[in-house]
């Protein structure tokens, strides 16, 4: 019997370890024979022969079978295998070495008695106890010593993150009874006292008041220390728009009373911020757009952005002053006016729109947006011509999750609206409008699969009282390709013209294919219409292929799609911006 107090080299090979499988000529060959697959896995992790060159002679080559020899047998008791016999042999094989090892693991020691212990009170032990569950170290399973260190490197991590600087472990140790191929584990773990967080001290410019510094903080002296807490005060700052650079910095060395202070050097960004760019699609043509914002008017944190855009089909400009709020329903309030001009194929709009909105951040990571909107649409769609004014209250959804927000290999991307008005209050008619819209990226290797979804529907007692503005249409480069902008919707029996619908389905599917660094080739079908009875509803489908360039700003793409319920052989799309 003896104390294996484990080597780390073992501990890393185990949780590193990875196969490695070089069969090409003129490339090193390992052979390994008589071990399984994690056995296998790894010794050959542990083998260390990258650097070995093809053209090493055979004496050099030999001189390596001792440390060979001697890395497997460390690699195999790391798994248990405590009466391994490790035979290797080089030979020289066509273009290259071939390394064949033959591997007799023996019998594998098993775990008898396992004996895992926090010694904490029930609060703390809540962060340290799942650690236990999750190591995979239960009596009658093989020994792991990887997985031993693996927990407990955990413990430590999850304890300095927590704030328990003075966690120790008061016994950790593996008793191998190599006789009756058994080992116990012994692990008692003492995080002890938890710190708090100190005095936070703040350079900051004077630009901001120390009121809204204050409603900013989401950490306050006295709280349990971590540096999860550390980062969501981060993203926070960082939220606010107002800070160009953020230092946080815990004085661990400093702690007293088990209080560590933190030391905050917030810098602000320019007061003044301006930003133009330029695009094209098929759908609107070239378009322009310039935007400015005052991210501080005042020492209270108010804030003027104001941006306009043009293009061939749509001009448009908006203004917004929002003010930092500390509220639970909201945590600013946006004053908001704006006009719209459109003329396409389907409608002519000229709109006026003013209104507040209640943007929130909840926890869950969605943001909820309450809105009351004052809309004059001067419109005309088809036949219908009129003048409308609405009151529309509403409230609004969206989340996105993304390994990259311009690029993603993975994420998704949720939006969900509600919005309605009343002919007895200030409203020209009544209705209750949703829409919800969906995108997902998944990877695959060097594929991805792209979906996406649109669904909206209208309850109203006259769809000709809609404005052109609330009316759905589907067709173009960013619903159904194959078809021209907004041209899917009901259309008047008599002259054809396009008027719009209640309802809304569209989706997409897509495969595209990495080539090289920056060159997708994809291929999509696409389907999707507006309608507004069920007995109308008549899905027009698409398919088509595309080749997509990874720019900085997100891709460009140059589509070409194939109506099936069209006159039209093809149609070409191109567009621009982030897949989510």
């Amino acid at each position: 019997m003896f104390k294996a107090g484990f080597i780390l080299q073992a501990a890393c090979m185990v949780l590193g370890a990875m196969p490695v499988v070089a069969q090409q000529a003129g490339n090193p060959v390992i052979i390994l024979s008589g071990a399984d697959q994690a056995l296998e896995s790894n010794i050959r992790g542990s083998l260390n022969l990258d650097a070995e060159p093809c053209d090493s002679s055979l004496l050099r080559l030999q001189r390596l079978l001792p440390g060979i020899r001697n890395s497997a047998r460390i690699a195999a008791e790391a798994l248990g295998y405590y009466e391994s016999s490790v035979s290797p042999q080089f030979l020289l094989g066509e273009g290259c070495w071939e390394l064949h090892i033959l591997i007799e693991p023996g019998r594998q020691v098993m775990l008898r008695e396992v004996n895992l212990r926090i010694d904490a009170d029930t609060r703390d032990a809540v962060l340290f106890n799942p650690l236990l569950e999750e190591a995979g170290l239960n009596s009658g399973e093989p020994l792991h010593h990887g997985r031993y260190e693996e927990l407990k490197s955990r413990l430590s991590a999850v304890a300095s993150d927590n704030g328990y600087f003075e966690a120790r472990f008061n016994q950790a140790e593996i008793t191998v009874h190599t006789a009756d191929y058994a080992a116990d584990i012994t692990l008692d773990f003492d995080p002890g006292s938890r710190f708090r967080f100190g005095a936070f001290s703040l350079n900051k410019s004077e630009a901001l008041s120390d009121e809204l510094i204050d409603r900013l903080m989401t950490l306050k002296e006295g709280d349990f220390y971590s540096t999860a807490s550390l980062a969501g005060l981060r993203r926070e700052l960082d939220n606010s728009e107002y800070f160009r650079q953020i230092r946080i910095s815990p004085q661990l060395g400093q702690a007293a009373g088990q209080a560590v202070p933190v030391i905050l050097d917030l810098d602000l960004r320019p007061r003044h911020s301006w930003t133009s760019g330029i695009g094209f699609t098929t759908d609107t043509g070239p378009r322009a757009r310039v935007e400015y914002q005052n991210r501080f008017i005042n020492r209270s944190g108010h804030k003027f952005q104001t941006d306009a855009s043009v293009s061939t089909v749509r001009a448009q400009t908006n203004g917004s002053y929002i003010i930092p709020v500390d509220s639970p329903i909201a945590q600013s309030i946006g004053l908001n006016l704006g006009f719209v001009s459109e003329n396409n194929d389907a409608f002519e709009s000229k709109r006026f729109v003013g209104g507040i909105s209640l943007p929130k951040d909840g926890e869950s990571g969605w943001r909820r947006t309450i809105a009351l909107d004052f809309q004059r649409d001067d419109y005309l769609a088809g036949s219908d011509q009129d003048v409308s004014v609405l009151m529309l209250p509403g409230i609004n959804y969206t989340r996105t999750r993304a390994d990259d927000l311009i690029n993603p290999a993975n994420g998704w991307k949720l939006f969900a609206s509600l919005k309605g008005a009343s002919d007895a209050l200030l409203s020209d008619t009544s209705l209750l409008q949703f829409y919800a819209s969906g995108k997902h990226v998944v990877s695959f290797g060097r594929g991805r699969v792209l979906s996406r979804i649109d669904l909206g529907t209208t309850l109203t007692n006259n769809a000709s009282e809609l404005p052109a503005s609330l009316r759905f249409y589907a067709g173009g480069d960013r619903s159904v390709r194959g078809y021209d902008f907004n041209t899917l919707s009901p259309a008047d029996p008599v002259t054809q013209d396009i008027l719009g619908g209640k309802n809304l389905v569209a989706g997409s599917l897509e495969y595209d294919y990495l080539v090289g660094q920056n060159w997708r080739f994809a291929i999509f079908a696409d389907t999707g219409n507006a309608f507004d009875n069920n007995s109308d509803f008549e899905l027009k489908q698409s398919a088509g292929i595309g080749i997509r360039w990874l720019s900085p700003i997100g891709p460009l793409r140059l589509d070409l799609a194939h109506p099936f319920d069209s006159d039209e052989s093809f149609r070409i799309h191109i567009t621009m911006g982030p897949d989510l």
